[in-house]
């Protein structure tokens, strides 16, 4: 344990593992305090959403490097020790689903009183087996076949299959959390591209992250920033195409299944935040990382990767919180913020802790 702290200390820093070992005291002492409290709901939700975006970051680095794998992409080499440390996360992030399968009567209790084809699918014992056993899948399979870097020097590559096939599992597991966190905490909305929206986020954020800690560790030769710009690029237009392919439909259909989603996050403050979210995730990067001097540029690179996981993470916020708000009450209070802080928290100080990892 000793080790662990002093590895962490070097890498993340004295008073940056002060700060977020804080952070993960508050945000469970917030957790504790706000389940109790009249706007449990929102803090479950704060809860939720910061897991569904931290989650989604990990297994969006892995199934990067998984891909990477399957291209044969021997320019990607020096990002296999950025993504493989996002698998330093998953024990953290199993814990907490735990915690959430188990409170889900507690800020979803109308899924008992939905209709039959959504009571069934949101029943306890189901919807508990479901998500851990899935989850459990996924994190297995990027425990065993991507925590550990490749030497630069070998030629030994991941078994093909075995990339192809957490990319499936990928897929479907993240379709589940978007089913299951998204339109189950929802009364009425349908959607059948909300996994592939929320699988996309998670790659495009798992981009972004190991663009960051690469550049971190000063392993970003021009090659490799020439390629992660084009891919950012490119996942910041396929990003908007699905948010444009749910929201276009909706509001030209006037769907009633689906309208009353859309209009309550239009509203304000909801909406304020959904603009901020399209400005960093999409318009910021598509409009600095078309112009070439941009893209040749460590800073603008670097900016842009921690604006595409602050606006991918606060539109986790907006997709998850409308649905639990307590009217009367604040739209994010001091105890839904500490919850999110402690999540970024733990983030860092797992995520964070080696950059040399053992080959």
């Amino acid at each position: 344990m000793m080790r662990w702290w002093q590895e962490t200390e070097r890498v993340v820093g004295r008073a940056g593992s002060r700060a977020c070992l804080a952070a993960i005291v508050a945000g469970l002492v917030a957790l504790g305090w706000g389940a109790t409290g009249a706007n449990a709901r929102g803090v479950f939700g704060a809860l939720i959403a910061s897991w569904l975006f931290f989650a989604g970051v990990a297994m969006g680095a892995v199934a990067f490097r998984a891909l990477l794998s399957v291209m044969h992409a021997r320019w990607a080499v020096p990002l296999d020790p950025a993504a493989a440390r996002a698998t330093h996360f998953l024990p953290a992030a199993a814990a907490l689903l735990a915690l959430i399968v188990v409170a889900f009567r507690l800020w979803a209790p109308w899924a008992q009183h939905a209709n039959p084809a959504r009571a069934f699918w949101l029943n306890g014992p189901f919807f508990s087996v479901r998500e851990l056993v899935a989850t459990a899948a996924l994190f297995g399979m990027a425990h065993q076949g991507f925590r550990v870097a490749r030497d630069p020097s070998s030629k030994e590559r991941r078994p093909i299959a075995f990339a192809v096939g957490f990319c499936v599992v990928y897929c479907v597991v993240l379709s589940f959390w978007a089913i299951d966190f998204v339109l189950g905490l929802d009364r009425d909305w349908v959607s059948s591209l909300i996994g592939p929206h929320l699988f996309v986020g998670a790659l495009y954020s798992g981009i972004a992250l190991v663009t960051l800690l690469t550049l971190a560790d000063g392993g970003l030769g021009e090659l490799q920033r020439a390629a992660l710009t084009k891919l950012m690029l490119a996942l910041s237009i396929l990003w908007i195409y699905m948010f444009w392919s749910q929201y276009l439909p909706i509001w030209y259909g006037n769907l009633p299944d689906e309208i009353g989603f859309v209009l309550e996050r239009s509203a304000q403050p909801w909406r304020t935040l959904y603009l901020v979210v399209v400005a960093t995730t999409f318009v910021g990067p598509f409009v600095l990382l078309l112009h070439p001097s941009s893209r040749r540029s460590r800073k603008v690179l670097a900016a842009v990767s921690i604006a595409v996981l602050a606006g991918l993470w606060l539109e986790r916020i907006v997709l998850v919180m409308p649905s639990l708000h307590v009217a009367g009450t604040p739209v994010l209070d001091a105890r839904e913020l500490f919850v999110a802080a402690g999540m970024l928290g733990a983030f860092v100080l797992t995520v964070g802790r080696s950059r040399r990892l053992v080959l």
